[in-house]
């Protein structure tokens, strides 16, 4: 190998198409490899953010339909034979209790939303875009120049 000349009889320097498309398709299989694994974990703690607001959804329904139809019965009776009441006294009385009930869900579900989820997907992202645009960017508050290929 000291003369330049490779195993094959070809320049040490030089390589075959067939070598180059190799060793591109590689480099495309470990980005993707790599992405495909930070998503997984990305995905895993989504999982557990959205699975709770998921339970609270279906908490709230079932509550609401409960509630709704219990509320409904104790108050008929009870305004009927207290107060003699009319009906629409009493369906203003159901669907007061019932907002109150939707609102209190509705809140827990916005709460859950606001998380950010995919924080360490973007990030990586971002710092990909800003590499090929050979800008400057941050990585936990040290500045890292783009055009050099650190991270």
């Amino acid at each position: 190998m000291e003369s330049g000349i490779s195993s094959a009889g070809k320049p040490a320097g030089a390589q075959g198409v067939g070598a180059v498309v190799q060793g591109y398709a590689a480099s495309v299989a470990r980005y993707f490899s790599a992405f495909f694994g930070l998503l997984h974990l990305e995905a895993r703690e989504a999982a557990g953010v959205y699975l709770r607001v998921f339970v609270f959804v279906v908490a709230g329904l079932i509550f609401a339909v409960f509630g709704y139809v219990f509320f409904l019965l104790f108050l008929a009776f009870l305004c009927g034979v207290l107060f003699g009441l009319e009906w629409y006294w009493i369906a203003l009385a159901y669907s007061v209790a019932h907002f109150l009930l939707v609102a209190f869900c509705a809140w827990r579900v916005r709460e859950g939303v606001k998380k950010p989820v995919f924080s360490a997907l973007s990030q990586e992202v971002g710092r990909d875009v800003a590499m090929l645009a050979g800008e400057s960017f941050v990585v936990s508050g040290n500045a890292v120049s783009g055009k050099e290929g650190n991270r």
